[in-house]
């Protein structure tokens, strides 16, 4: 899988996960990603301003995310090439469709914040450290860990990294 990089003060987003039943979230995103080469992310819940969403793609499209504690609360850094979930076909993990259906949702493009995802990979400790609040100043990881009921942070990173 290729590097991703990332210039310093670069404008990033952080999700924390939430689990749809026994679904780990991130390794459906990762299986359909290998698969497929690329996978669509649904944030669901409190929407992200779409412009906000547009300068991270057009800056260096770098998404963060946190997986539940059950499945070891790990980060991870996603490239992502669009949020525009009406320009090609939507290709997200299998169990999208339970979670559709059981709650009747139609119209899925328009059910929340849609991330074309072209990349995940696992961040160190390290490099979770690099990202910090834009409110706060505060390392990602400290509040990642602390603050887990905060469902995004807006975020840049203090140096330049490869990931």
């Amino acid at each position: 899988m290729n590097t991703i990089y990332i210039k310093k003060d670069s404008p990033c987003l952080f999700l924390r996960l939430v689990d749809f039943k026994k679904n780990n979230f991130i390794q459906e995103h990762i299986k359909t990603l290998n698969s497929k080469k690329c996978v669509w992310l649904l944030k669901m819940g409190r929407p992200i301003k779409k412009d906000f969403i547009k300068n991270i793609i057009e800056q260096n499209g770098v998404l963060i995310l946190k997986e539940t504690a059950r499945n070891g609360n790990k980060f991870y850094c996603c490239k992502i090439s669009s949020n525009d979930p009406f320009s090609e076909k939507l290709i997200y993990p299998d169990y999208y469709n339970d979670l559709f259906e059981e709650n009747s949702f139609t119209n899925i493009e328009n059910l929340g914040n849609w991330f074309k995802i072209t990349q995940i990979k696992e961040l160190s400790d390290k490099d979770v450290k690099a990202f910090v609040t834009n409110t706060t100043g505060k390392d990602l990881y400290e509040c990642g860990m602390k603050y887990t009921q905060v469902p995004q942070f807006y975020l840049h990173n203090n140096k330049n990294l490869e990931i």
